[in-house]
């Protein structure tokens, strides 16, 4: 009972000693256990918030099943299709009014809206609601005001209160912005639909006075997929055809957001994982003496082990508890942009649990206590692992202070003598050549580290790029006008193709007159069903039709596989649709106008974000009826003068500023914009983790390494080393690693890259969509602002070297020598002939 008693005092005295011998390891570890469970419970739980919020969101919205945008002249035969369709439920059927461009007013001046749609409505709807401010339902306007989403406004350049003059007959009225609204339906950017609620009597005043109006149709469904089915096979053109779960795609940028938060919280606990290697390792080879001493008089291995594993066990629970208290206040602070945008449940209990179904019986799973307890459970098991050695260290080793045998052999793989390397960067060189299993944790923190910051800037810059533009409705040019469409080309479904093409010409020579030289353009987008040996395929297409006065002009599209349709036979049409249908190239499909029927080749391969990926491309030769035309998205404009393309552009945009002049890249924005915010937040928001991520790793490994080399640095003073080149040393064994880790991890994001861009755009029906980079700040700004901050960090890591004297032989961190340390001396001894100062002095001789 007493030995017991005193092995447990030992057991204590040696643990507590531990844990103030290395303070500064165990406050680094204890940083990472808070974060790691902070970020990896709250994003588990803002995971299953932002899903059960987007559910509940789609929910109260009324979103129906199957929504169809139509032109009015089809007003009877929808109403009857949907009378005699067995799998409509129930439908709502509003009139929609559509002004001119050219009668909405801003400050004066056109309004700028860059969108394919623009219009107004009543909120006396049972579909498609929306919501003010407080979550409360938008059900009237007062006469004069008007409601918008906010991100539409934020979009159109407006602010609450700002009023818009539309034209109504002979005059204009103005309404003022009251309520900027979410609206899960009419609120994204990416929808390309902007929504404004009037009052009744306005709304009525409008479509008094306009004779252009759109009908919708909401509808639900029993059904969803054949009730889609059986419209295909009616003879009805739609405007646009969406269905509940294509609309959940839109919401792209505020899923990546926490699942990104997620991918930093595991690469933040395989960063842990290894420090907690790193540290325990190097604790254990420390303390190879007292290890030896307590196994001589009789302590089980395991029990040596748990002494280790305790005091990790013990840190892990403590920074557990801690990350665990602070995940819920930060769990509310990240998912706040999409409380902005979205409605909240009444009660927000159960919102951030995983939910599913035991029997029949719901099931709500609170996400952060099991993070929690997976961190600790993660740090039991790493620190079983890594304490095996212990097994292996007998009492022979701490007589002969930790040596199994004598090693003739230098330790380092490059040589100091002959070669004209400066001695402070061979000693770092060597370093890490002789000793890279201890620098591991700092590689692995900067690989991941970039591999955070890059992968989702770069989704932000492909957003956002020009080239982007050609997975959408229109192909690549110099510069792109809407405006032109409502003023030159309105009303496509009533002109021929002469017609348009003479309008074309028309902007050509207003162009002209101003000295500026020009091809005008415009992609045409029309409706048709397609078929499959004379089989419909369920599937509803939108058909890309450019039209110019140069048909043998290519277009700027990007072809995966074959070659641009020539003939008025070939089209090429999306991967997706070539696997719904299972064909290939060179495979033929039929076409259906209406009461024609026309077969096709294909001959090249696409991908389009637009309609879900259901996009084909006629050739230039091919002029489809025009009648099934639903949509002209804009003019686009080539210059001549391939010179100074943006100085152009400007001066166009001086001489002609009501046709709002635009590049691909203000386009993408203008679609993406709320998207490429939230991702650009998300980017800053990572960089200053990783950069904390980064500088804790390197503080610690610094500090571990200072404390193994005191003696070597004791050496290297007393044959005349200064401090300033020992510190030198240190740093730039650090800066050649953290430089090589950032290296590797630009270098993986190259190969990840066009993984995660499958991920993030492949549901949208473009699964290889391009990656593009800002090499700026992706490539440069970034790396050099973490290599300057662990720049700072192991300057300051570094600042106790000026109190190592060579009186200093005691053990690390200033710990007073135990009553055996007459073997210093011996371990001195036995260090120096393998350390890099020995070699130095080698030189020196």
């Amino acid at each position: 009972m007493s030995g017991a008693g005193v092995e447990s005092g030992m057991f204590w005295r040696i643990l507590k000693k531990d844990l103030k011998r290395k303070k500064t390891m165990n406050l680094v570890f204890l940083a990472f256990m808070i974060l790691c469970t902070l970020f990896l419970s709250s994003s588990a739980a803002n995971i299953a918030a932002t899903y059960n919020m987007l559910n509940y969101f789609l929910d109260v919205s009324r979103i129906p099943d199957q929504y169809y945008l139509a032109s009015s002249d089809f007003e009877e035969e929808f109403d009857a299709w949907l009378a005699s369709c067995p799998y409509a439920e129930s439908y709502e059927k509003s009139v929609y009014v559509l002004p001119n461009k050219e009668d909405i007013m801003f400050n004066g001046e056109e309004l700028q809206q860059n969108l394919a749609f623009l219009f107004f409505a009543t909120p006396d709807c049972d579909y498609l609601l929306m919501f003010n401010e407080n979550d409360k339902g938008v059900t009237s306007v007062t006469p004069g005001e008007m409601a918008m989403s906010a991100n539409m406004a934020k979009n159109l350049g407006l602010k609450k209160g700002d009023i818009l003059d539309i034209r109504s007959g002979s005059g204009m009225k103005s309404f003022r912005l009251t309520t900027l609204a979410k609206d899960a339906f009419f609120g994204k950017e990416n929808m390309g639909v902007t929504r404004i609620f009037l009052s009744h009597q306005d709304y009525t005043d409008l479509l008094g006075n306009t004779p252009n109006k759109m009908l919708a149709w909401s509808v639900t469904a029993s059904d969803s997929e054949k009730l889609h089915m059986d419209y295909s096979n009616q003879n009805i053109p739609v405007d646009l055809e969406v269905t509940r779960d294509s609309l959940s795609t839109l919401f792209t940028a505020e899923k990546i957001s926490p699942s990104s938060l997620i991918i930093v919280a595991i690469a933040m606990m395989i960063i842990a994982l290894v420090l907690l290697q790193f540290a325990i390792r190097f604790t254990i080879e420390e303390d190879f003496r007292e290890i030896g001493v307590i196994k001589a008089i009789g302590i089980k291995n395991s029990d040596v082990r748990w002494m280790y594993i305790i005091k990790y066990l013990a840190i892990s629970a403590v920074g557990a508890a801690i990350g665990l208290a602070l995940s819920q206040p930060f769990g509310d602070f990240l998912i706040a942009p999409l409380k902005e945008n979205m409605v909240m449940p009444e009660s927000a209990f159960g919102l951030g649990k995983a939910h599913f179904y035991l029997g029949k019986v719901p099931v709500g799973l609170d996400m952060r206590p099991l993070c929690a307890l997976g961190v600790v459970g993660l740090t039991l098991l790493s620190s079983w692992r890594v304490t095996r050695p212990i097994a292996t260290m007998s009492a022979i080793q701490a007589i002969r202070e930790g040596a199994s045998g004598e090693r003739f052999r230098p330790k380092g793989i490059i040589k100091l003598r002959g070669s004209q390397i400066k001695a402070v960067l061979f000693l770092a060189v060597n370093d890490i050549l002789s000793g890279l299993r201890s620098f591991v944790p700092v590689f692995l923190a900067l690989s991941l580290s970039m591999l955070m910051i890059i992968l989702p800037a770069n989704i932000a810059s492909t957003l956002r790029s020009g080239e982007s533009i050609k997975f959408g409705e229109v192909s690549k040019t110099d510069a792109y006008s809407n405006s032109l469409v409502g003023i030159r080309l309105a009303g496509i479904q009533g002109k021929t193709y002469p017609e348009l093409k003479s309008a074309l010409i028309d902007i050509e020579q207003e162009f002209f007159d101003k000295g500026i030289l020009i091809e005008a353009s415009a992609g045409i987008m029309i409706s048709s069903r397609i078929y499959k040996d004379n089989q419909f395929s369920g599937a509803t297409v939108l058909g890309y039709k450019h039209i110019s006065e140069n048909p043998e002009k290519p277009i700027d599209v990007t072809y995966f596989a074959g070659i641009a349709p020539k003939l008025a036979n070939e089209i090429a049409i999306t991967d997706v649709l070539m696997q719904k249908l299972d064909v290939l190239l060179g495979d033929t499909v039929l076409l259906d106008f209406g009461p024609e029927k026309k077969r096709y080749i294909i001959t090249g391969q696409i991908q389009s974000i637009h309609y879900n990926g259901h996009k084909i491309i006629f050739s230039p030769l091919d002029e489809p009826d025009l009648l099934y035309a639903v949509h002209l998205p804009m003019v686009l404009i080539d210059f001549i003068d391939r010179n100074d393309i943006p100085g152009q552009i400007d001066t166009a945009r001086e001489m002609f500023p009501q046709y709002n002049i635009l590049t691909a890249e203000e386009i993408m924005r203008n679609q993406f914009g709320g998207d490429i915010d939230t991702l650009h937040s998300l980017v800053i928001f990572l960089f200053f983790v990783s950069l904390i991520i980064v500088c804790l790793v390197v503080f610690l490994v610094s500090h571990a390494l200072l404390d193994k080399d005191k003696l070597a640095i004791v050496f290297l003073k007393s044959i005349g080393f200064t401090n300033g080149a020992i510190r030198s040393w240190q740093i730039l064994r650090t800066m050649i690693v953290s430089t090589v880790g950032i290296l590797l991890g630009i270098g993986l994001s190259f190969i990840l890259n066009p993984l995660v861009t499958k991920l993030s755009f492949g549901a949208a029906g473009a699964d290889k969509f391009t990656p593009q980079y800002d090499v700026l700040w992706t490539f440069i700004m970034y790396p050099a602002l973490i290599l300057m901050g662990i720049l700072v960090t192991t300057i300051f890591a570094s600042l106790g070297i000026g109190k190592i004297s060579i009186r200093n032989t005691g053990r690390p961190e200033s710990c007073p020598p135990s009553p055996n340390s007459s073997s210093v001396t011996a371990r001195a001894a036995a260090k120096a002939p393998t350390s890099a100062a020995t070699m130095n002095q080698k030189k020196g001789t």
